[in-house]
């Protein structure tokens, strides 16, 4: 029997490196801004990344909220295992 898209994102271990990339191109795609040529911005998307990791691990997904990123732009993005699953293929 074929396992279920949530049983397979449960069952799955998403790197932190993984959804700062998914992160990442959700604000370059929404603001045409990279963020990994800035330091701050990409550490504080390595920390807010790295609690989403933990918190998918208990929720089928997860809301990333940063102020201020890049000058006075924001990041909202909900983080899925879905998603990320998505990005693997």
């Amino acid at each position: 029997m074929p396992r279920s898209i949530t049983s397979a994102c449960r069952e799955a271990d998403f790197s932190t490196t993984e959804i700062v990339l998914l992160l990442s191109a959700a604000f370059e795609a929404e603001h045409d801004v990279i963020l990994h040529h800035d330091r701050l911005a990409l550490w504080r998307l390595m920390e807010a990344a790295d609690q989403a990791r933990a918190s998918l691990l208990q929720a089928a997904s997860v809301t990333v909220s940063l102020r201020y990123i890049h000058g006075d732009k924001h990041l909202d993005v909900c983080v899925t295992g879905a998603a990320l699953l998505e990005r693997r293929q």
